[in-house]
């Protein structure tokens, strides 16, 4: 039988936090208190109740009215605040779901251009911004600039991303026409699964990137791994750094992959890609159930100095 945790006060909450923090909260448990304590409240009331993100969300939304909407600067209050219960087992589903609809709310109410750290964190946070997206129906984009290693940030539609930081495998998966911009280093799986998304990541990419994505654009400044675009489909790859492939990557690779442009400015990553892309496909795309023997429509160019681009390979 599970022990129930004691629910810590606000006061007992602020050991180790910012001046900021402590100046702010400190009067947060009085009565009439403001939506940053109503929230704050809501926290701590469900911590260990609600265990999985869509029952998070789903009594969140139904407590919208009562709990109120925070400035993009009073959620950076509330990560730092509720970061200190990160070492309670139930932490990552309640606060991951709950920061999500506080990020939406305060995008609908009219507020954009949200900036968080992760440096109160001391671990990875299972599915962090899972699920973050932009007002449907709205022409708005939500930008989010992130300072800290990112993990999860999976299924955002219509969220350009700015993360400083290295960021972990799957970083992105199944996300919809949003952008990130990484200032560090991509590790596997990178883009899994996306749908008109735009990579860039500043330093090195592992292995298997772009796989899955359709109509992506992945432009990638440093050593990339191999397997590169598996199964990948009318999407765009710039080297600009090696590409690392040898023959048994190679003909796994080559299973399948199809419309996608390769391009980079390297000599090197020039012949691994020669040696790599396939020129026919060899299986079957989940959208498309037999394509074997079709040909696979890729390119390959390189990209001159002086901004010429030579087609290579037009297969």
């Amino acid at each position: 039988m599970k022990t129930a945790l004691k629910k810590k006060s606000l006061e007992e909450s602020l050991s180790g936090h910012t001046a900021q923090v402590v100046e702010v909260v400190r009067t947060l448990e009085t009565p009439g208190n403001t939506n940053l304590s109503k929230q704050l409240n809501f926290f701590r009331e469900n911590l260990g109740e609600l265990l999985v993100q869509t029952d998070v969300q789903y009594k969140h939304r139904s407590k919208a009215e009562e709990l109120g909407v925070l400035t993009p600067d009073e959620i950076k209050l509330f990560f730092e605040v509720a970061s200190h219960y990160q070492d309670d087992p139930d932490f990552d589903p309640l606060f991951a779901a709950q920061l999500t609809r506080l990020l939406y709310d305060s995008f609908k109410e009219g507020h954009n251009g949200f900036e968080l750290s992760g440096d109160c964190l001391t671990r990875p946070i299972n599915g962090m911004f899972w699920g973050l997206q932009s007002v449907t129906g709205e022409d708005r984009r939500m930008s989010l600039k992130y300072n800290g290693d990112g993990h999860g940030f999976n299924s955002l539609e219509r969220v350009d991303v700015h993360l400083y930081g290295d960021v972990g495998s799957s970083f992105g998966r199944f996300s919809k026409k949003s952008t990130f911009h990484i200032e560090g280093h991509a590790d596997f799986y990178l883009g899994h699964g996306t749908q008109n998304c735009e990579f860039v990541v500043e330093g090195n990419v592992a292995h298997s990137c772009g796989t899955d994505s359709m109509s992506g654009k992945y432009v990638l400044k440093q050593t990339v791994g191999p397997r590169i675009g598996q199964n990948s489909h009318n999407s765009s790859y710039e080297i600009q750094g090696d590409y690392l492939v040898n023959k048994e990557q190679s003909e796994y690779q080559k299973r399948i992959m199809g419309n996608c442009e390769f391009s980079t400015s390297s000599r090197k990553s020039l012949k691994a890609l020669i040696k790599d892309i396939p020129a026919f496909l060899e299986g079957s795309f989940s959208f498309i159930k037999e394509v074997r023997g079709r040909p696979s429509k890729n390119k390959i160019i390189y990209l001159h100095s002086d901004g010429r681009e030579e087609m290579v390979k037009d297969y």
